[in-house]
């Protein structure tokens, strides 16, 4: 028997996992190589900590016949910490009472902490599409009233005071729309153009950076256009720039550069993001696109993760340089594209447009600024009022709010299409349904200032 035991203690010696004997009061009086390397013993010598405080475990109330598994964190080399499930029964062997196998789950468990963290950003993500939703509909009615009154403001003076509150009040709709652009993918593929994406971001940034950091931009005189969505590459830009922000000590310098280059006979679109932070040391730089790898203590290690995705979802290309104590550079590379910037004028005379909202203040909003443009407009508060509306008069275009309170967008959509099959149709949401962007010619995310609305009806019409 004892024979038998020797050549299973030198089986275990050898086995690849941590491997603890104990004795009847609980010291261990075995451990083979494994375990002296995963917690740094000296194999010369017994360590003088007992099986229940190494485990954090009462291995007292363990029945005889039977095993018992849990799990702990343990502390290894090199000044590190695993966790590790451990089996632990008892065996009759010379001086050994009972043994403990480890196997090291830390891996799984980083792996099942990052699918909880996935699963509340998921939720996270619908509350607040739900709540820009409602900000929306607030922002748009109150920003309707401010554009009535602004228009029949003659006093310089309270001109200046109005227009001050309309500006703030643009800042929230940048807010929800970042909010929104944040919780949702990507939806369809388009041309953006450069120059006012980094506009719209840093414009709301600024607010957010020390005032001892200077926002440098470089950008081409001319207007350039990149093959993106333009939310992502609103996220891109947003989550660089958070990034270059917190890298820094509360003072230097973020360089935002953005031109047209010539590689392999083909343009591209360079877009840089720089700073005179910290700098990362080379170990750090390898993992930063990891997703929730952060090094920051209130940090979610999504931003980097999320900026790599969008640039390789679109064919993109990015790139990174750092140094300890010398700053970071990110350089995405886009597709770049071109688009026709002449835009025939509409005929506004013989247009008519059905105009559905829900919202009695984007209602009044829509109707006055587009008969102010010259247009015939027919205001439906709901779906019934729409079919009501399409029952006795023709129109050339629909303006579809996707949420309404008695009949689905989806459902106004197929009944245009079926009796007014050469109609345009405008669907306007603050988070469009991505299964809808194919029926419909264009859409346009809430909240939308008026220039935003005409816009959209002009290029739509204009589109051959």
């Amino acid at each position: 028997m004892i024979d038998a035991n020797k050549e299973i203690l030198k089986i275990l010696d050898i086995a690849p996992v941590p491997v603890i004997g104990w004795d009847v009061k609980g010291s261990i009086v075995y451990y083979n190589l494994r375990a002296a390397s995963d917690f740094g013993w000296n194999y010369t010598y017994l360590p003088e900590v007992k099986i229940n405080d190494l485990l954090n475990v009462d291995l007292d109330i363990l029945p005889p016949g039977e095993a018992i598994i849990h799990s702990s964190k343990v502390k290894t080399l090199p000044g590190g910490e695993r966790i590790f499930e451990w089996t632990s029964f008892f065996v009759n062997m010379e001086h050994i009472s009972g043994l403990t196998i480890g196997k090291d789950i830390t891996e799984v468990r980083i792996m099942q902490k990052r699918m909880e963290d996935l699963e509340k950003l998921a939720s996270t993500g619908m509350l607040v599409t739900q709540i820009s939703h409602e900000i929306n509909n607030i922002v748009m009615g109150v920003m309707a009233s401010f554009q009535s009154i602004i228009e029949k403001v003659k006093t310089d003076e309270l001109y200046e005071e109005i227009s001050e509150v309309k500006k703030t009040l643009e800042r929230m709709v940048s807010l929800a729309r970042t909010l929104i652009l944040f919780t949702r993918k990507p939806r369809n593929r388009a041309s953006v153009e450069i120059t006012k994406i980094v506009y719209d971001v840093t414009n709301f940034v600024k607010h957010l950076i020390p005032t001892n950091v200077k926002l440098a931009l470089e950008l081409p005189e001319n207007k350039i256009f990149a093959d993106i969505p333009e939310e992502a590459l609103y996220q891109i830009l947003l989550n660089l720039l958070i990034n270059a922000r917190d890298a820094m000590n509360g003072y230097g310098m973020i360089r935002v550069v953005a031109k047209k280059e010539e590689t392999g006979g083909k343009h591209i679109v360079r877009l840089e993001v720089s700073d005179s932070g910290e700098g990362m040391e080379e170990e750090i730089m390898k993992r930063i696109f990891e997703p929730f790898f952060t090094t920051k203590l209130d940090g979610t290690g999504i931003g980097l993760f999320t900026v790599h995705e969008l640039v390789t979802m679109f064919g993109g290309k990015i790139k990174v340089k750092s140094k300890k104590g010398r700053g970071t550079s990110f350089r995405i590379y886009l597709p770049y594209t071109r688009e026709e910037t002449r835009m025939a004028e509409p005929t506004t005379s013989s247009l008519s447009i059905l105009f559905i909202e829900d919202e009695e203040s984007i209602l009044k909003l829509g109707e006055r600024i587009l008969e102010k443009k010259g247009y015939r407009v027919l205001p439906a508060e709901n779906g019934k009022k729409a079919m009501e509306i399409m029952k006795n008069f023709k129109f050339n275009v629909a303006v579809i709010d996707q949420t309404l309170p008695d009949i689905s967008g989806r459902k106004l959509i197929e009944l245009i299409r079926s009796k007014y099959p050469g109609s345009k149709i405008l669907l306007s949401s603050g988070d469009v349904d991505p299964t809808l962007v194919t029926s419909v010619d264009a859409t346009l995310q809430k909240p939308y200032t008026p220039a935003e609305l005409i816009l959209s009806i002009e290029k739509m019409i204009d589109r051959k």
